[in-house]
């Protein structure tokens, strides 16, 4: 079953990302969010990013 935003920000993963504050660190979420049925757009509003940084680093 597939989490929602609001129960993905409660998730330490989320938090380890918040408080770490590294681009590299949010980039290696991406594809595994991406794969659990995230939309760019999602993924972009939960780790802080633009698309086009997720839309990179998910290749």
């Amino acid at each position: 079953e597939m989490i929602g935003v609001n129960e993905f920000k409660q998730s330490r993963l989320y938090q380890d990302i918040k408080l770490e504050g590294k681009l590299e660190g949010k980039l290696e979420v991406v594809s595994p969010l991406l794969s659990q049925g995230f939309t760019v757009e999602q993924v972009a509003q939960m780790l802080g990013l633009t698309i086009e940084q997720v839309r990179q680093g998910s290749q």
